[in-house]
């Protein structure tokens, strides 16, 4: 009797074990499907609908939406409607974290677009884009100005991608005004420093063998302006083209015009 009393104690031992492993496996998978509904459903709230995927993207409808594609620069977007932005805009991403997803503008207008700031090197409705693709979309009346003091900052510049290394733009179009200013100041020592100012209607710099800009238009007023001052070697080089500011590295450009003014100054003042 003390043989089997031991017996089954053990096996019901072993039996509440099991039980409770096989409870804790539950939790664990219950716990990760709440998270992932949460998660799609904080992701969603962000939206209008869809789930950032090829085959259901995210819909953007009004200018909160757009702001909120900074929040996930994997993802598929596309535009619902035409959006009219106000206040000046932050770019959608930087060279460390740059938009790598697909945004769709589904052949909508976004109005009003103006960035005037004096402390970012990417400037654009996306900063930079780095392997990603922003087609069929019109920027119109855009206002985009920055720099205007001498902050050694190199510039790049353009109404729709401010940076586009080896990405894909196509398929768009910009209206409006866009300048920068690369100014840099080499100070009282003597020595060497450059910085550059590119600008574009539509991308201020096109960078990488993949790097595409295709089937667009620009009737931008475009401005590029460097200026040096300071003891030694010191040079602001300034770029500016009706669609692209500068072309590098095998970048293309296809089936593009232009019918805007295009600027491009440089003035070197002091021991240059």
């Amino acid at each position: 009797m003390d043989s089997i009393s031991v017996t089954n104690k053990r096996e019901s031992t072993t039996t509440l074990k099991t039980c409770a492993f096989l409870a804790y496996k539950k939790f664990l998978a219950l716990a990760f499907c709440f998270f992932i509904v949460a998660f799609s459903s904080k992701m969603m709230a962000q939206f209008s609908s869809g789930s950032g995927t090829a085959s259901s993207p995210y819909i953007i409808t009004n200018a909160t939406h757009l702001d909120n594609v900074r929040n996930n620069l994997t993802a598929y977007y596309r535009l619902g409607n035409d959006i009219t932005l106000s206040g000046n805009w932050t770019p959608i991403g930087t060279s460390s974290n740059p938009f790598k997803g697909n945004f769709d503008g589904n052949k909508k207008v976004i109005r009003g677009l103006a960035i005037n700031n004096r402390t970012i090197e990417y400037s654009g409705l996306f900063g930079y884009v780095t392997n990603g693709t922003v087609e069929n979309l019109g920027i119109e009346d855009a206002d985009i100005y920055y720099s205007d003091s001498y902050d050694n900052r190199n510039k790049n510049s353009g109404v729709v991608v401010g940076f586009n290394n080896n990405g894909t733009v196509k398929n768009c179009y910009s209206t409006g005004t866009i300048s920068a200013r690369a100014n840099t100041n080499g100070g009282v020592l003597p020595g060497s420093t450059t910085h550059y100012s590119r600008v574009g209607g539509v991308v201020g710099r096109n960078d990488g063998s993949n790097a595409k800009v295709e089937n667009c238009y620009s009737t931008c007023t475009v401005t590029s302006t460097g200026n040096a001052v300071g003891v030694g070697v010191n040079n602001a080089h300034c770029y500016a083209g009706g669609i692209v500011g500068e072309n590098i590295n095998s970048g293309k450009v296809s089936n593009c015009y232009s019918i805007g003014t295009v600027t491009a100054t440089r003035t070197n003042s002091g021991n240059t």
